[in-house]
């Protein structure tokens, strides 16, 4: 801290002032401590502090490394997905399927497609507006096509939820409310799956016989129930699942020392994130009931859209099957591949949906479908999610290399560098004793 400047407390909240008159040039500027120390009395930061601190912390999920190795590995599982299932079922009727699909049902998919990403655009878009009025729809776009996109290039979809949140943040809403907005849409896909599933496997108990199926319905089962209870613990109890991390960050830090620092960074990380959102799910609840309930209503219509959309793509290949059994045919099928391990679930969507539509569509246009099927649900709009996410590392870039070049130029003007303040002083001194000789050379 430089000599000549001086501290002095602010308000309660932990803020501390510069005066400017005692740097001359120097603005009246105001920083945000985190915590402070004031006159030996430790200051609590506030909410809205604690979100400055994050949101300045907040880093790109995205990473080219990561994106072309996830890519990879999901090219691979779904050419061999479909290599394989081409090669269990194919006849020379499988390529003039295509040729006789009937365009009035494509032209249904396709519209069906722009409404699926107009709903899931929406849903955010309930929730956002309420947090920060005007903010633009298109914000919800970029985030749905980019957890599209990192959803289908990370096993289980695991950077799909950060993408999605990442997002939000850089249309302008804080860290805490953007994870607040993925959360609840994805605990009303955690409820709706829970329930609608069990109803499907009733009304398909007859055709559940395959040791897979079995199995991944089982994984998913056992997953969104884990799921279920950790989210509603945030809701009703945050303090019991914040001791819990603790406890289990402690033992990690115990059998693993040298992961201490990070386990210990993460778990307070994660604890954060559960008092943000069990204060944001508590002032929705209180204050805005209607919206919540018209996010899981906007959740049930989007999955029933794009049941739907299967069910026209199976109609424009020519098969006539129940509208009631396709639902519970692909509720059970987006279930299933929801928590899929492989990157966008690719390999076992492409076998999976074949097992499953197999009781309606014959097994020569099992590929055909599986593939126009992929291409509307994931395909497509993970190529959109593609551009988007690879403006935002170029945009990232950009401003990584504008805040590189402006950091020599920001320690060289900051009253609280002291090799700064050391380094004018020195050149005001210098300009002070070029001034005398001037003056007497003059003389």
């Amino acid at each position: 801290m430089p000599r000549s400047g001086k501290y002095i407390p602010g308000d309660n909240n932990g803020r501390l002032f510069l005066r400017s008159g005692h740097i001359p040039g120097y603005r009246e500027r105001q920083y945000l401590v985190f915590p402070s120390i004031v006159g030996e009395k430790r200051l609590d930061p506030t909410s809205q502090e604690r979100d400055v601190r994050a949101d300045a912390e907040v880093k790109t999920p995205f990473h080219h490394r990561k994106i072309r190795k996830g890519a990879i590995y999901f090219v691979i599982c779904t050419v061999a997905g479909l290599t394989a299932l081409y090669l269990m079922t194919q006849t020379p009727q499988t390529v003039e399927a295509l040729v006789h699909m009937d365009a009035r049902f494509f032209f249904v998919a396709v519209a069906l497609a722009v409404v699926d990403a107009c709903i899931n655009a929406a849903r955010y878009h309930l929730f956002l507006r309420r947090i920060k009025p005007g903010v633009p729809l298109w914000v919800s776009f970029r985030a749905h096509w980019a957890n599209i996109f990192m959803g289908a290039v990370t096993p289980s979809q695991t950077a799909g939820g950060p993408a999605q949140i990442y997002m939000f943040y850089r249309g302008g809403i804080s860290l805490s409310e953007s994870t607040f907005v993925a959360v609840i849409n994805f605990f009303f896909s955690v409820v709706f799956f829970l329930i609608a599933t069990t109803f499907a496997l009733f009304f398909l108990r007859a055709n559940i016989s395959q040791g897979l199926i079995r199995y991944l319905v089982r994984y998913g089962f056992a997953g969104f129930t884990c799921f279920l209870i950790v989210y509603s613990l945030a809701l009703i109890r945050p303090d019991l699942l914040g001791r819990a991390i603790q406890v289990i960050a402690d033992l990690i830090a115990r059998t693993r020392r040298s992961w201490g620092e990070k386990v210990g960074q993460f778990s307070r990380r994660i604890t954060s994130g559960i008092n943000s959102y069990h204060a944001s799910c508590k002032r929705f609840f209180r204050d805005e009931k209607p919206v919540l309930l018209a996010g899981f209503g906007l959740t049930a219509i989007m999955y029933i859209n794009k049941f739907a959309l299967a069910y026209f793509l199976m109609r424009g290949l020519g098969v006539e099957g129940g509208f009631l059994h396709m639902i519970a045919i692909q509720t059970v099928i987006m279930f299933v591949l929801y928590l899929a391990p492989t990157p966008g679930a690719s390999g076992i969507a492409e076998l999976s949906i074949a097992a499953l539509m197999s009781s309606l569509i014959p097994g020569f246009l099992l590929p055909v479908f599986t593939v126009l099927y992929r291409f509307f649900i994931l395909y497509l709009p993970a190529l959109f999610g593609f551009v988007i996410v690879m403006a935002e590392l170029k945009a990232h870039a950009r401003e990584s290399g504008s805040r590189a070049a402006a950091e020599p130029l920001r320690e060289s003007t900051d009253p609280f560098n002291p090799a700064a303040c050391a380094v004018s002083e020195d050149v005001s001194r210098g300009v002070g004793k070029n001034s005398i000789e001037s003056e007497r050379m003059m003389s």
